[in-house]
């Protein structure tokens, strides 16, 4: 950025300038330059292009230097590309240098180290079913394809994200995806929970830091993996307050309700009382044990419950 000095050496030329000048200043730290330049100029701020748009750029070139490229590798390298058309062009022309004008979907998943959406697909469907034993095996065969952990997690943070769009706002994700992306992710099924979607993206953010400065990525990312298929076996709170309530309570308040008012019981005067007898009375044996002990068998079997005193690794004391 520039000094305050050159601030106001542009600043004189800003307001008087020549005629055939046409000065353009662009600048990723607007917040950075004065008041006095920003007043002066006018203001465009550029957006990140779509995938579908730096595909179809890319396309266009391909086509008129005569180079034969799937579709699948079109969308990888846009979706690489984050929305710049330049590094998109790089990328390109990169490849070309390694595979020559006949590019596959291998050819991208080889030179950028990246993992292919099928296999993207199958790790987060294992992730979201909590299948442990799917996602480690998958992971195993990105590591014999030598596939960078950090895209590994980028990938598929990217793809349980376009998941959560999908349910949240279906046109802009048709719109920033495509109509093949949105129709492929429909095909997978019935759309996970969106507060499931939302902590494992939670806990991929925050365990990138930690990814990116270990010293063993790929036992960092197993246990990773590890924590987002445990996810689904954590209970909300409100589940659990919900599970701990008294079953049926609402409905014998509103029966109790429904009730009409009991008249006054008439008062007994002590002559009318009865004289207690010198033999004893049998009591008839309560059944209210057996229910106790029956409604505390369901709920201990309750997997809700069992899954929250799993995580809290809590205990019931019989008093």
């Amino acid at each position: 950025m520039l000094t305050n000095e050159s601030f106001n050496a542009l600043l004189k030329t800003l307001e008087e300038p020549p005629a055939h000048v046409k000065f353009i200043f662009a600048t990723t730290e607007v917040q950075k330059l004065p008041a006095t330049i920003l007043s002066r100029c006018q203001r465009f701020d550029l957006r990140r292009i779509s995938d579908p748009l730096i595909c179809s750029h890319l396309r266009k070139i391909a086509d008129a230097e005569k180079m034969k490229i799937s579709d699948e590798a079109l969308v990888l390298l846009a979706r690489q590309a984050e929305g710049g058309l330049r590094d998109a062009e790089s990328a390109l022309e990169q490849l070309v240098s390694f595979a020559g004008k006949a590019i596959t979907l291998d050819h991208v998943l080889e030179v950028f180290g990246l993992a292919g959406p099928i296999e993207t697909r199958a790790l987060a469907s294992a992730v979201l079913a909590g299948d442990s034993t799917a996602a480690l095996g998958k992971l195993h065969e990105f590591r014999a394809r030598h596939r960078d952990p950090i895209r590994i997690a980028q990938d598929l943070a990217r793809h349980l994200r376009n998941l959560l769009l999908l349910q949240i706002a279906p046109a802009e994700a048709e719109a920033e995806l495509g109509k093949t992306e949105k129709q492929t992710l429909l095909s997978l099924g019935n759309p996970p929970d969106k507060a499931h979607l939302i902590s494992l993206l939670e806990q991929l953010l925050e365990s990138e830091h930690h990814l990116r400065l270990s010293l063993a990525r790929e036992v960092a990312l197993e246990i990773l993996i590890l924590r987002l298929c445990e996810m689904r076996e954590r209970v909300s709170l409100e589940t659990i307050l919900k599970k701990l309530a008294v079953p049926g309570a609402e409905t014998r308040a509103e029966s109790a309700a429904s009730r009409p008012a009991l008249s006054p019981a008439p008062v007994t005067t002590p002559s009318e009382l009865p004289r207690p007898s010198a033999a004893k009375t049998p009591f008839a044996k309560s059944s209210t044990p057996t229910a106790t002990a029956a409604s505390k068998e369901t709920f201990l079997n309750d997997p809700a419950i069992k899954a929250a005193m799993k995580n809290f690794d809590a205990r019931i004391v019989d008093r």
